[in-house]
């Protein structure tokens, strides 16, 4: 039995050309694809597009959105179709973002970035983060 997919667009599609399923482009803006086997999962678009209305449990067995949350999907995902979030995909460079932020704020890097610009040297110092204590809000 050959695994039925729907991907966003032809970009994505061609990025798994190599797995051995039957792919169709599918991206949430109008009914899923009537033709051939139900899609045995449908992969959502990453800007959150698509109506989730335009789902069919008849046509599609589950769907995995491409970030962490679910909020759009309570009381829209009709009943009999599995719905994946993207668990353990973007904490990582989240993370990484966050550091970077952090580190970028507590060491004025936006000042250096714009003075660079115009070619000015600013003596100044900003202090670091060694020693200090860190409080992540928003976790989870």
């Amino acid at each position: 039995m050959t695994v039925r997919i729907s991907l966003p667009d032809e970009q994505t599609r061609d990025r798994f050309s190599d797995l051995d399923v039957d792919s169709v482009v599918w991206d949430f803006s109008g009914p899923p694809p009537a033709d051939g086997p139900p899609l045995d999962l449908a992969v959502r678009p990453y800007v959150l597009t698509g109506d989730l209305s335009v789902l069919d449990a008849h046509r599609v067995r589950a769907v995995q959105a491409q970030s962490l949350g679910y909020d759009d999907a309570i009381g829209n995902v009709p009943d009999g179709i599995t719905w994946c979030n993207a668990v353990g995909v973007h904490e990582g460079a989240t993370a990484e973002i966050a550091l970077g932020l952090v580190l970028s704020a507590q060491r004025d890097l936006d000042r250096y970035a714009r003075a660079m610009t115009t070619g000015t040297w600013e003596k100044t110092w900003t202090p670091g983060l060694i020693g200090l204590t860190v409080l992540l809000v928003g976790h989870g």
